[in-house]
């Protein structure tokens, strides 16, 4: 079913990945093809089941949520995001909030970061919180959060733009 595919989306999966799944989507990217990568800790009780995927392009979600006591939506656990690298996928954003959202790790590629009042439930430090990142030559875009692309929460600050250029991104996969 991947052979033609232009992207491909995986959201908060709950199980392990095989050798023979990782190869076929390692082939998507490799030739251009775009792969969506979505956790969610409030679907994700296992952590190692989307890093199964996610590690093998260079993305560990953490087992943990952000939030921020400072700048939120109403609740600690709805972060508000301003900071934000330079990229298609984020053009045209001032803010977007998350819910219940993991934190990742990745060498290089980071797209949206907590502030110095967003903490990971796994420090006791706040600040230094990657949110979302692009990897693999940019054909892997890894997302912290289900839920901020369901209504209501689409409507909240930029959600509904940042939802647009994650599709635009997939959309403009130019496989080979």
């Amino acid at each position: 079913r991947l052979r033609g595919a232009k992207a491909c989306g995986v959201r908060a999966n709950q199980e392990l990945y095989e050798q023979h799944e990782l190869t076929l989507l390692e082939k998507v990217v490799e030739r251009g093809g775009r792969l969506l990568i979505v956790g969610d800790p409030t679907r994700v009780t296992f952590t190692n089941a989307i890093n199964s995927l996610a590690g093998h392009f260079g993305v560990i979600y953490e087992d943990d949520y952000i939030y921020n006591l400072e700048e939120n939506d109403g609740n600690y656990l709805n972060v508000i995001l301003r900071d934000f690298a330079e990229s298609p996928i984020t053009e045209g954003l001032d803010e977007i909030v998350v819910r219940a959202a993991h934190s990742i790790r990745v060498a290089e590629g980071g797209l949206v970061f907590g502030d110095e009042n967003t903490y990971s439930s796994l420090r006791e430090t706040p600040g230094d919180v990657t949110v979302a990142a692009l990897t693999s030559g940019g054909n892997v875009l890894a997302l912290p959060d289900l839920t901020f692309l369901t209504g209501p929460y689409n409507t909240l600050a930029d959600n509904d733009l940042f939802i647009d250029n994650v599709v635009a991104f997939l959309l403009s996969g130019n496989r080979q």
